[in-house]
C-alpha cells in the first residue's frame, strides 16, 4: 500500500502519462485483489484506507488512460464502481440551499464520480452511466457538485448525456453553489462550441424561470457572476428578448434589488476595461449598458427619495432600500475609477490610455453628474464614503483633458456634497483636490478666461477652503497670491 500512497502522493496534481500510469498497474491490482477477498483477515479500518488510496489511486490512473482495451482500464473501472457504492458517513444530514459543497475532502465515493467520468468519455458503457447517474442524485452535495464541475467532459463524445444530466440538475437541483457551477459549465460550452449556443441560452433561461416562480428563496440560484455575465451577454450583445426582460426586471422589482451592485460592477468589469474596451464589436452594448446603467441609478435614488422626504424616522424595509443606493453608486463609481486608472486597467500606450478614458467620459459623463445632482438634492442620510469620494475626484482628474469646463463644473458640485462627510478637511481628500486642482490650472489654465469657468474655479477653491483645514487654507491663498 506505501507503494501506492507514493505514487498518488507524486500524481495527484501532475498530468500523467499512459507510461506512468502504467508503472503502477502490478502493485494496483494486487491490492485490489487483496481487499476484494472475503476470507481476508485485514481490519476494516485497514480495508477502509485502502479503499480511500486505491480509489484515488484509480482516479489518477484514468487521466493517463487513452485506450479503453487496456487492463489498465479495465482494473481501474473495476475499482471505481466499488468505490461508488461505499456510503458516506454523512448519511440523513440535511443540507441547506447555501450549503458550500466545495470544501470537501476526497473519499472514495468523491474520487470514484472523478474517475468515472473520464472513463465514460473513452467508453460508453451502461453500467458506467448508470452508476453516474445513480450519484448526480446523491444526497451529499459534494458528490453532485463534482459531476456538475466535471460534466464538460462528456460534451465532446456524448453531448446527449451532458444536456440530459444538466436538464435533471436544473429541474432538481436547490443547492446554490451546484446552480453556480452549471452556470460556469454552460458557460465554458457557450465559449468553446458556438453550434451549441441555442442550447446553452435555453438552459440560462430555464434557470431564471425557476428562479423567478421560487421568489426570494430561488434568488441564490443566479445570484452568481456566471449566470449574470452570461446573461448580460445576451442581454447587451446578442440583445435575446428574455435575457432583456431579465435585466429590466432588476432595475423596476424589489426581489432583485440585492443584485444591482454586482451587476452594475461585473458589467463594468467586462465591458469597459481592456481588452473589451477596444473592441468594436462592443459599442453598441456599452451604449446599452451605459443607458441601463443611467435608468438602474434614477431608479434606485427614486425609490429612496419618495419616503426620506416624507419621513423622520425610516423604517427597516427604507434602510435596505438606502443602503442598495449607496452600494449601487458606491460600485459604479469605484469600478469606472479603476477603468480609467491606467495602473489598473494596465494600458501602457498613452494614446490607448486617452482612447478608453474617452469612450467612458464620452458615455458615462452625464451619469457622473445625475450622481453628484441627485446627492446635492438629498438629505444628510444619503452619502458616499470617503473613498468613494476619492474616487469621484479621480475619474474627473483623469477626464478632465476630455472637457475641462465640464470636468471642472462637476468637480465644484462634488466639493459641495464633500462638506457633509468632511472630505476636504481629510488628508487623502486634500491630496486629490489638490492634485486635481494642480493639473487643471497645468494643463487647462486658459479655459479660466471665461467667466463661467472662473466662477467655477472659484467655487472650487472657496469649497475647498470652507473644510476649514489650515493646509487648505494656506494653499488657496498661496494661489490667490500666484495668480491674483
Amino acid at each position: 500500500m506505501l507503494i501506492i500512497k507514493k505514487f498518488n502522493d507524486k500524481w495527484i496534481n501532475e498530468a500523467i502519462s499512459e507510461a506512468d500510469a502504467q508503472s503502477i498497474l502490478q502493485q494496483f491490482k494486487e491490492l485490489y485483489i487483496k481487499i476484494e477477498d472475503q476470507n481476508t483477515s485485514i481490519p476494516k479500518e485497514t480495508i477502509d484506507y485502502a479503499w480511500e488510496n486505491l480509489s484515488r489511486c484509480a482516479k489518477i490512473i484514468t487521466k493517463g488512460i487513452k485506450n479503453s482495451e487496456l487492463e489498465l482500464f479495465h482494473y481501474s473501472l473495476k475499482v471505481l464502481l466499488k468505490s461508488a457504492t461505499i456510503q458516506n458517513t454523512i448519511k440523513n444530514e440535511e443540507f441547506p440551499p447555501d450549503y458550500d459543497p466545495l470544501s470537501w475532502s476526497p473519499t472514495p465515493v468523491t474520487n470514484a464520480v472523478e474517475g468515472l467520468l473520464v472513463l465514460y468519455s473513452l467508453q460508453k458503457d451502461d453500467e458506467i452511466w448508470r452508476t453516474i447517474k445513480r450519484l448526480s442524485l446523491d444526497e451529499d452535495p459534494v458528490v453532485r457538485s463534482i459531476i456538475a464541475i466535471d460534466l464538460v467532459f462528456l460534451l465532446e463524445k456524448t453531448p446527449e448525456k451532458y444536456w440530459e444530466t444538466i436538464d435533471a440538475f436544473i429541474e432538481r437541483e436547490n443547492n446554490y453553489k451546484i446552480h453556480e457551477l452549471i452556470c460556469r459549465s454552460l458557460n465554458v460550452v457557450f465559449r468553446k462550441k458556438p453550434d451549441c449556443n441555442i442550447e446553452v441560452k435555453k438552459r440560462l433561461e430555464l434557470i431564471w424561470r425557476k428562479s423567478e416562480k421560487l421568489g426570494d428563496k430561488g434568488l441564490g440560484l443566479i445570484n452568481n457572476n456566471c449566470f449574470l455575465a452570461s446573461v448580460s451577454y445576451l442581454a447587451f450583445v446578442d440583445e435575446i428578448n428574455w435575457a432583456k426582460n431579465f435585466f429590466d426586471e432588476v432595475q423596476k422589482s424589489e426581489q432583485y434589488s440585492t443584485l444591482r451592485p454586482k451587476i452594475v460592477s461585473l458589467i463594468i468589469n467586462q465591458y469597459f476595461t481592456t481588452p473589451t474596451i477596444f473592441n468594436e464589436k462592443y459599442d453598441d452594448a456599452r451604449l446599452s449598458i451605459s443607458r441601463w446603467l443611467n435608468q438602474t441609478i434614477i431608479l434606485v435614488f427614486h425609490e429612496i427619495q419618495q419616503d426620506l422626504h416624507i419621513k423622520n424616522q425610516i423604517a427597516d424595509a427604507d434602510i435596505k432600500k438606502l443602503e442598495n443606493f449607496r452600494e449601487v453608486v458606491g460600485q459604479y463609481i469605484t469600478r469606472f475609477y479603476f477603468a480609467v486608472d491606467k495602473k489598473y486597467n494596465k494600458i501602457e500606450d498613452p494614446e490607448e490610455s486617452t482612447q478608453a478614458i474617452s469612450i467612458i467620459y464620452r458615455l458615462e459623463h452625464e451619469t457622473l453628474e445625475l450622481i453628484l445632482d441627485s446627492l446635492l438634492n438629498s438629505d444628510e442620510r444619503v452619502g458616499l464614503r470617503g473613498d468613494q469620494m476619492q474616487y469621484l475626484m479621480g475619474i474627473l482628474e483623469s477626464c478632465m483633458s476630455q472637457d475641462p469646463e465640464k470636468v471642472l463644473e462637476l468637480a465644484v458640485k462634488s466639493l459641495k456634497f464633500g462638506h457633509r462627510i468632511g472630505y476636504s478637511a481629510d488628508y487623502l481628500g486634500k491630496t486629490e483636490i489638490q492634485g486635481f486642482i494642480d493639473h487643471f490650472l497645468a494643463d487647462h489654465r486658459d479655459i479660466l478666461e471665461g467667466k463661467l469657468a472662473m466662477n467655477n474655479f472659484t467655487d472650487l477653491l472657496d469649497n475647498y477652503a470652507m473644510g476649514n483645514s489650515p493646509e487648505a487654507i494656506k494653499y488657496v491663498m498661496s494661489l490667490d497670491l500666484e495668480y491674483q
